[in-house]
């Protein structure tokens, strides 16, 4: 009788058509799908073409609305190798899918399917690969890899995914997991946002990790109306331990629109009970905008951890963005990172990341990385270094960081340490409207020790324009009940070529705000071209003068508006080559 009524079944959706629903089975020994579990023992291709044919109630839901479209049956969804074709004129008379799905289970993973969307609409979103696990006890493991949705015309009213990987459980671990998937957008209307990949990772009591690898997002036409990601990751729990990872993921747009922020990548990880620690990370992902129109920020990865208790720890590294044409309205931030801790220790940093502008134009400001830092009570960090900006070309309609680090300790007891060291800015072409900084240090607390330090970046400006001042470091620290110090030494500020800098003032150290300890020493201004002008250098410990060849007496290699304060500063000359200068 089982083996009837499996055979049956297997009969029905394997062989049977209907209309323009065409079911294909790929090649598997009959007696292995007669065991294998429901939704993973053939695929099917699916063309929709608005008739309602082919819809049926959601996965798990006997007796539901018939408006989802995807493989398999209610009772028995295909997870994997599926591919679902949409195309038809919406109108009075079609029936609209409300969600559609490549492939889907609620047991462990869906991979390898694929979703395309020529014409149509749909209510909800579609997802190339969807898992959704959830159970009241026991491990609860979700993955989707290897998923495709692409997008070429009609409209998906809410969200598209690559693939989409749900967890949760009660207790013990929680494991979800979407790697090397894929969104593709190049044409028609998304009405929320795009994902190459989505995970979530949930647990009441025990371990929640949640992991992407290698999604991609591309967009080459059409409208989003929100957020764009190459990965989205996050992870919660109440009571235990929490880690969010997303790493090479991309993202890459050509032309089209975005409604709001684009990232390469996003992890959150979050713990919201009494005890736990969080750890999120966003490693060596990438944003190339080529074209386009992007109304928010652009964002390379982003890290964020919050802890109520204990450990909160965020890092992102060695991420990367680059613009060679299009429009930013908001900023762009080669990396992100918050760590917030409400009795613990948070602490946020970000190294190797990069950002390049080689055309395009970016309303706001730029970063080679962003870092924060709050707790209320214990030790906060915030640390960016190794961080880079290069500008050729295009326009940057406010200022420009190497890096910014920020800690703020905003409760009663606590310290804040902030610190952007060995940060770099180039810029050898476009126009730059406000200031460019090496690196960015501020420090908060309420009392104990608030300590700011911009140390060793470096700053080099050899063609293009800038409007506002130059900074090889800025500080500022601020303490109510406490110590405060605040530190910009040992950066590096070069000119020369056909900078235009005649607006800008030139600082190797600059105090902000609050209390400053050192903001001179080690300082270096370093002129490479004759006949520049600035407003004024200061805080400058050395002055190198490299004479550029065919430098004669009388010649001068900078001149200043303001009075330069010289005391205990150096001055060193250099020779760039054959010269007919006495001394």
């Amino acid at each position: 009788m089982i083996y009837d009524s499996l055979f049956q079944h297997f009969s029905r959706h394997a062989f049977g058509k209907r209309n323009v629903v065409r079911r294909k089975i790929l090649a598997t020994v009959f007696i292995i799908t007669l065991f294998a579990l429901p939704g993973a023992s053939y695929a099917e291709d699916i063309n929709y073409i608005g008739d309602g044919v082919g819809l049926q109630a959601h996965p798990g839901t006997p007796g539901g609305d018939p408006l989802y479209l995807f493989p398999g049956t209610t009772a028995a969804p295909l997870s994997s190798d599926n591919t679902v074709t949409i195309n038809y004129e919406p109108s009075a008379t079609t029936t609209n899918p409300y969600r559609a799905y490549g492939g889907y289970s609620a047991q462990d993973s869906a991979n390898g399917n694929t979703v395309t969307m020529i014409n149509g609409y749909i209510s909800d979103y579609v997802s190339g690969g969807f898992t959704y696990v959830v159970l009241p006890g026991g491990p609860a493991v979700a993955g989707a890899t290897g998923n495709t949705a692409t997008i070429t015309g009609g409209e998906v009213t809410r969200s598209v995914y690559g693939g989409y990987a749900y967890a949760a459980n009660q207790g013990e671990i929680t494991e979800a997991a979407a790697n090397n998937n894929t969104a593709t957008i190049t044409g028609g209307e998304v009405g929320y946002g795009v994902y190459g990949g989505y995970v979530y990772a949930g647990s009441a009591s025990g371990t929640a990790n949640a992991l992407a690898t290698g999604n991609s997002t591309t967009i080459t036409g059409g409208a989003v109306s929100r957020d764009v990601y190459g990965a989205y990751v996050s992870a919660y729990f109440n009571s235990g331990t929490t880690s969010a990872l997303a790493t090479g993921n991309t993202v890459e747009i050509t032309d089209g629109e975005v409604g709001r922020d684009v990232y390469g990548a996003y992890a959150y990880a979050d713990s919201y009970g009494v005890i736990g620690t969080a750890k999120a990370n966003a490693e060596n992902n990438t944003v190339t905008i080529t074209g386009g129109i992007i109304t928010g920020n652009v964002t390379g990865g982003y890290a964020r951890a919050n802890s109520q208790s204990e450990i909160a720890e965020a890092a992102a590294n060695n991420n990367t963005v680059e613009i060679t044409g299009g429009e930013v309205i908001g900023d762009v931030i080669g990396s992100r990172v918050y760590a917030g801790s409400a009795s613990g220790t948070a602490n946020a940093l970000a190294t190797g990341n990069s950002t390049t502008i080689t055309g395009g134009a970016v309303s706001r400001d730029v970063y080679g990385a962003y870092v924060s830092a709050y707790f209320n009570s214990g030790t906060t960090s915030a640390l960016a270094t190794g961080n880079t900006v290069e500008i050729t070309d295009g326009e940057v309609g406010r200022d420009v960081y190497g890096a910014y680090a920020y800690a703020d300790s905003y409760g009663v007891i606590g310290t804040a340490k902030a610190n952007a060291e060995n940060n770099t800015v180039t810029i050898t072409g476009g126009i730059i409207t406000g200031n460019v900084t090496g690196g960015y240090a501020r420090a908060n607390s309420q009392s104990e020790i608030a300590e700011a330090a911009a140390n060793n970046n470096t700053v080099e400006i050899t063609g293009g324009e800038v409007g506002g001042n130059i900074y090889g470091g800025i500080a500022e620290a601020y303490n109510t009940n406490g110590t405060a110090a605040a530190y910009a030494v040992n950066n590096i500020v070069t000119i020369g070529g056909t900078a235009n800098i005649a607006n800008s003032g030139i600082y190797g150290g600059y105090l902000q705000g609050g209390v400053g300890a050192d903001l001179f020493s080690g300082n270096t201004l370093s002129v490479k071209n004759l006949n520049m002008t600035a407003l004024g250098v200061y805080n400058f410990e050395y002055y190198n003068f490299w004479l550029p060849e065919g430098t004669a007496n009388g010649d001068t290699m900078l001149f200043v508006e303001d009075e330069v304060d010289l005391t205990n500063s150096y001055a060193n000359i250099y020779f760039q080559g054959e010269t007919t200068l006495e001394i």
